[in-house]
């Protein structure tokens, strides 16, 4: 009999026998922790593929707000160069300024 004590002795350890903790608990929240943790790191990575995606969609398409911008500058420099915006006229219309001249 005390050749078989020496090997089950060890086999109670890993089940946690004498510890103060119940058959299992151990394992299970020792399972529970591991899984957070794989939850965060895929959480995490998942936030910088999200992060790495939206700085490559915003380098193809621009801001629809800059886009707006440039159209305006390019609007009033046309209109400084003297080119009508309005394009051209027809024969029976008056210039945009006929109010102007006496």
């Amino acid at each position: 009999m005390n050749a078989i004590q020496p090997t089950l002795r060890p086999l109670a350890a890993m089940r946690g026998q004498s510890f103060g903790i119940e058959d299992g608990h151990a394992t299970s929240a020792a399972d529970g922790a591991a899984l957070v943790m794989l939850g965060v790191v895929f959480f995490v990575v998942g936030l910088i593929g999200l992060f790495a995606w939206t700085i490559k969609r915003r380098s193809q398409r621009p801001d629809p707000t800059l886009e707006f911008l440039s159209q305006l500058d390019k609007e009033s420099e046309d209109s400084r160069s003297g080119v009508d915006p309005s394009g051209p006229r027809e024969q029976w219309e008056r210039p945009p300024d006929w109010w102007k001249q006496p």
